[in-house]
């Protein structure tokens, strides 16, 4: 009974890990359909476009893996240890592995603004950044 409690839990980081993973080798073109990262920040420009897009698909992937780690060793943990219910258990884990999808999309949106201008073009001080590191 555990092992389907777990495969529960693991479907939301599962996901996670296979969109970031495509969306990071396949970036759609600029302003195209599909998956993507379709915010009004990320469609200011190209470099914006792709920047948000590589930027995003690198977190959801990331998130998706913690994601699966956690909540798998919890399951584990809490169901033999405890008298928890399991399906409730993964209930509610499922829940906080749907919040944490939204997580990356906040960071790559507060990250879009930081670096870019109201106008899609790289700020100043992060065009400083960029020529100091090559």
């Amino acid at each position: 009974m555990i092992v389907i409690q777990i495969i529960i839990t693991v479907i939301i980081p599962a996901v996670m890990i296979v969109c970031g993973r495509r969306l990071y080798k396949n970036i759609p073109e600029y302003g195209s359909d599909g998956f993507a990262f379709k915010t009004r920040m990320a469609k200011l420009s190209e470099d914006t476009w792709t920047y948000a897009n590589r930027l995003f698909a690198s977190m959801l992937f990331a998130a998706g893996i913690n994601a699966c780690i956690i909540a798998v060793l919890f399951m584990i943990v809490a169901v033999c240890l405890t008298d928890v219910n399991g399906w409730a258990l993964a209930g509610i884990i499922a829940l906080f592995e749907a919040a944490a999808v939204v997580l990356p999309a906040i960071a790559t949106e507060k990250l879009i603004g930081m670096n870019y201008d109201e106008n899609g073009q790289l700020r100043k001080e992060m065009k400083k950044k960029r020529k100091e590191r090559k």
